[in-house]
């Protein structure tokens, strides 16, 4: 099977990381954040918001300059859960909580319905796709421990804040509404596949982007709450909060560095 990308697969990837860095703006304009997404948001959950997106969109970019499918594959079925996730979320509250916003998000369900197919268009087109071989014994993955431990914990914050968030408002570790709430458990389940489908990839190629991804989310959140540090309830949530992300930011950054620095085994193809 041919594992390159098609040009239309690039040009989606492309088209999905312009609409991601929209939310740029929101990092120094929060107030922005209302002309982006249907849900009102103060200035700590508009950056927050922002720097989720900005993540998201570094690794889609990367992506559209991949070189094959195996390097791609695993973050764009994150981005096919993400943005399936987040149209039925928004097609559920605009349902059961129709006051909920001041008018009908239509750019908002277009954009995503738009990134939904085009996402599963290229699923499909590589639904045949299969381990180009089996790993060399001296190529195992030694990370598979830090992708389980991400895998279980964003997965668990990541459903419960989707199907209780009125028990995520309760212990979030700043004032969040309900709607918000489920849109970062959107997020958090994407992430938490995304390391899951790392943890038996022994290609370094194939979960680089994923990697990268989670270095700049917790550079960005540890960053972004630095600005923000009265909005936190108290102080324990706050030392966890940073003990966290810190220290995503500084285990991927060192995964990274690691693999940008060792020799390749001879042997391996990527």
């Amino acid at each position: 099977m041919d594992y390159s990308l098609p040009w239309w697969l690039r040009a989606t990837f492309f088209f999905i990381a312009i609409q991601t860095f929209d939310f740029i703006l929101a990092l120094v304009r929060p107030d922005l954040v209302i002309a982006l997404e249907p849900w009102n948001a103060t200035p700590l959950n508009a950056r927050f918001i922002a720097v989720l997106y900005l993540a998201t969109g570094i690794g889609v970019l990367l992506c559209g300059f991949g070189r094959d499918y195996i390097q791609v594959r695993i973050v764009l079925i994150g981005i096919g859960v993400a943005t399936s996730v987040l149209l039925v979320l928004t097609l559920f509250r605009l349902y059961f909580y129709p006051g909920e916003v001041p008018k009908l998000p239509v750019p908002w369900l277009v954009i995503y319905f738009i990134d939904s197919v085009l996402v599963a268009c290229g699923l499909w087109h590589f639904r045949a796709a299969k381990p180009l071989k089996s790993p060399p014994p001296q190529a195992a993955s030694p990370f598979s421990a830090i992708w389980i431990v991400y895998t279980v914990i964003l997965g668990g914050v990541g459903a419960v804040m989707l199907a209780l968030p009125g028990l995520a408002v309760q212990l979030w570790p700043w004032k969040v509404s309900e709607p918000l709430a489920q849109l970062y458990g959107a997020f958090f389940l994407a992430l938490a596949l995304v390391s899951g489908l790392s943890i038996g990839e022994w290609r370094w190629e194939a979960v680089r982007t994923t990697a990268v991804m989670l270095m700049v989310l917790g550079i960005g959140v540890v960053l972004i709450s630095l600005l923000h540090l009265d909005r936190f309830k108290s102080s324990l949530p706050l030392l966890v909060w940073f003990v966290w992300f810190s220290a995503e930011a500084l285990i991927f950054g060192a995964l990274l560095l690691i693999n940008q620095v060792r020799p390749v085994v001879k042997g391996v193809q990527t």
